[in-house]
């Protein structure tokens, strides 16, 4: 095999070490916007996703390095390279970012409460990000696959959110801490179908 010929393989292996991270990371939503189990769940697999993707592309880098350190090759190789490398670069920095946010300050897994087939994902004040609790009905497609019918992307409602009883595709009472009191709040599903 030729020089040449072990370049486009090692270019094209490389590739897609490098891209298909930086896709699933740009364009996708959690784990490449696979539901399936539930909400929580995916979010652990994306959080997983982030070491693995950190790995994937200095996988691809060590053998685009690799290559052209132990070969000759052209200046036009060398320019080929570099994109590619500069998109390494780029996500190497934010995943590792990632990465010690996670070891730090842990996963946000606690923001999500599940119960039969209901799940709110809370985000919680903060300095950057405006504060929500997104009340989804998780209706099943079979082989543990979901789909998400959003009921309402409710403004923040305090702590200690909590399902207090749910009758499907019917009505769902939820309970909140605010200003120091237990409160209630109830939502009309009819007219909700996962259909």
């Amino acid at each position: 095999m030729s020089r040449l010929q072990q370049f486009k393989w090692v270019f094209l292996l490389s590739s897609i070490l490098i891209v298909l991270p930086a896709i699933e990371s740009s364009w996708f939503d959690n784990a490449f916007g696979l539901k399936w189990g539930s909400e929580k769940l995916m979010y652990y697999f994306s959080v997983f996703l982030v070491p693995l993707k950190l790995a994937m592309i200095i996988a691809g880098c060590w053998l685009l390095i690799y290559f052209v350190k132990h070969n000759e090759v052209s200046s036009k190789v060398k320019l080929a390279v570099l994109p590619l490398m500069f998109i390494a670069s780029v996500q190497v920095i934010m995943l590792s970012i990632t990465s010690v946010y996670y070891v730090f300050n842990g996963t946000k897994a606690d923001n999500y409460i599940e119960q039969a087939n209901i799940s709110i994902q809370s985000q919680a004040p903060g300095k950057l990000l405006t504060a929500y609790h997104d009340i989804n009905i998780m209706c099943d497609r079979g082989l543990g696959f979901y789909e998400l019918l959003s009921v309402i992307k409710e403004p923040w409602l305090g702590k200690a959110l909590a399902i207090e009883s749910y009758e499907p595709l019917e009505q769902l009472t939820i309970s909140f801490t605010a200003d120091n009191q237990r409160q209630f709040k109830r939502y009309d599903l009819q007219g909700l179908s996962c259909n």
